[in-house]
């Protein structure tokens, strides 16, 4: 016996407290000056409304790196004259209802160059997938 819906690639019985992740990774180089790696989720929860809402917003998020990457880091390093690295991941967590995201995302100018961090935590009701008001 199997669990499997043909129409879906997870099972309810994959879903690890309430949520699935199959995360994808964007990687681009920007004329050899910026390099990016981003890590973006991809969700399943019980409910396809839900994994669709929160996706889409994830969506979203990929697109505002890139284009931070593209625009801001890119310049930066032409005026530096350096390259620029950029790293993006991020942790997941449930409890109570509410699906908590932290991304987190690093940018480095040079080799040796220190990082600057910055951290952002989003947060989902994960029966609808609705953002929550932080």
């Amino acid at each position: 016996i199997t669990c499997r819906d043909w129409s879906s690639d997870v099972c309810s019985s994959d879903l690890v407290d309430g949520w699935f992740d199959e995360p994808q990774t964007v990687q681009h180089d920007i004329e050899e000056v910026v390099t990016y790696t981003l890590r973006i989720p991809h969700l399943t929860l019980a409910s396809d409304a839900a994994s669709e809402a929160i996706n889409d917003g994830m969506a979203q998020l990929q697109s505002a790196l890139e284009s931070y990457a593209d625009d801001e880091v890119y310049k930066t390093a032409l005026d530096a004259q350096a390259m620029a690295f950029v790293d993006g991941d991020y942790t997941i967590s449930m409890a109570d209802g509410k699906l908590t995201l932290t991304y987190t995302l690093s940018v480095r100018y040079g080799v040796d160059g220190a990082a600057e961090v910055t951290e952002k935590i989003y947060t989902f009701d994960a029966a609808t997938g609705e953002p929550l008001a932080e």
